[in-house]
């Protein structure tokens, strides 16, 4: 609900980010942008003006239709807070839990793009809790083609940290995953997580 009412009072520019965000097909590819409109209640009665006209944020589809949140899927309606707070340029430190949460696989991947540029253009720190192997290969595919066109000034080894936290006897560990310039990890996942991705390719 906070990502819909920040829509409302930030500035046009900031809506219009969103927007490409979610819509377009080098983006998240969701097939809904955003469109800001201006609304004015009436009685249903007698047709007069109620109140002052409001701002409402409203979802717009590829053929021009605009719909609310409760007409969407709840993907979209999960994947737009997230939007929202890596283009917002009142934050510095932004944490999420789970941002893949019901969304599509290319939406997941479409994610890792939108943290590394609202850590580029807007200068955020993301503190990120993930189990989407598709968010985490996206990111390493970016170290490596940054390292392979030698253009590592935005996204290097340096600037993510991996880490895989589990309980052990009761505490939880933190174990650091070096990654390096090919975008790959220098140690495996522990306990085999991801592992079950060869079985299922081969």
């Amino acid at each position: 609900m906070a990502a819909w009412e920040a829509l409302l009072t930030r500035p046009q520019e900031t809506v219009e980010r969103c927007s490409h965000w979610m819509q377009d097909v080098d983006r998240l590819n969701s097939g809904y942008g955003l469109v800001r409109t201006e609304v004015q209640e009436i009685d249903y009665n007698t047709g007069a003006p109620l109140g002052r006209v409001k701002p409402r944020i409203s979802l717009v589809d590829q053929v021009g239709l605009t719909h609310q949140a409760l007409d969407v899927g709840v993907g979209i309606s999960q994947v737009l807070p997230v939007v929202v707070a890596a283009q917002d340029d009142r934050a510095s430190i932004v944490s999420i839990e789970q941002p893949e949460l019901h969304v599509h696989p290319a939406v997941q991947v479409g994610l890792g793009d939108l943290f590394i540029n609202g850590a580029i253009e807007r200068g955020l720190s993301f503190l990120l809790e993930t189990h989407s192997e598709h968010l985490i290969l996206r990111l390493l595919r970016r170290i490596r083609e940054a390292a392979q066109e030698g253009n590592t000034e935005h996204i290097n080894p340096d600037l993510l940290g991996v880490y895989y936290l589990a309980n052990e006897n009761g505490h939880i560990i933190a174990t650091r995953l070096p990654v390096n310039s090919e975008g790959d990890f220098d140690t495996p996942w522990p306990k085999g997580f991801f592992e079950e991705r060869g079985p299922e390719l081969f």
